[in-house]
Order: structure tokens, then sequence, then C-alpha cells
């Protein structure tokens, strides 16, 4: 009897290629679905309060006083306030004084204060950071 030989194929180039492409994917959804969520942005006061109220976290930039102020939440209830900007006419001892700097205030789930960002100063009970030592400073 005659039999055949079975020569095993060895995969071609593109064979090899489809199967690290689908690798590569695969790696790549499972990563993004097993990854923590980012931080979300918000574009008003309101979507940011909303935010805060439930530790969520989030980013929002508002102007007050002529200040630029970056507001982060983490999701551990922490409001974390950094002066980003000033415009050229703010006096520049204010500006080297301030810029850059940040406070770190405290707060529970629900009671979350829109007062943070209504002044530069915001409520200060619960806060701690160089920028809230310098507004103080400043204000005496």
């Amino acid at each position: 009897m005659n039999r055949k030989k079975r020569h095993s194929k060895k995969p071609s180039q593109s064979q090899i290629f489809v199967l690290l492409a689908v690798v590569l994917v695969s790696a790549i959804a499972i990563i993004i679905i097993l990854a923590p969520p980012g931080q979300y942005e918000c574009d008003t006061a309101y979507c940011f309060a909303e935010r805060a109220n439930e530790c969520k976290p989030t980013i929002f930039w508002n102007e007050i006083e002529n200040a630029t102020i970056q507001y982060e939440i983490t999701d551990q209830c922490v409001l974390v306030k950094t002066i980003i900007d000033f415009p050229e006419t703010e006096e520049p001892e204010i500006k080297d004084a301030l810029l850059g700097k940040n406070m770190t205030c405290y707060y529970e789930e629900g009671l979350f204060l829109i007062d943070h960002l209504e002044t530069l100063k915001g409520v200060f009970e619960d806060c701690e950071g160089e920028l809230k030592v310098i507004i103080e400073y400043l204000e005496s």
C-alpha cells in the first residue's frame, strides 16, 4: 500500500501576522476593560459640585478674581485647588506668590460646599497647604 506522507504545514507569514494582530487587539481590549476609570472633566461648576458630592474623580477649571483655578476631586472626597494662571496685568508679586500653589480641602461625601468654587479663598476650615497659608498672609 502506498501511503502518502503527511507534511505538517508551517504557518505562512500572513497567518502569523493575523494571529499576532488578533492577540494584540485582544490584549488592548482587556487592558481597556480592566483599567480603572479616568478623571472626568466638567464644564460647569454645577457638574463639578454634583460629581464632588459623589467623590468621583473630576477636574474643573474656573476663573475667579482674575485667576484661573484648577479644581480636582479624588475618589476619597478630597478637593485640590491650584492656581494655574493670572492675567498679565496682575502684579508680579501676587503672581509669583500664588502661581502653581495649591491647597487640599477635605469634605464628607454628599457635603461638598459650592463655596469652594465661588472665591479664591473658598472654605478654609478643612483645608491645608501652601495656597491657604499665602492667602491668609495676604489678607492679614
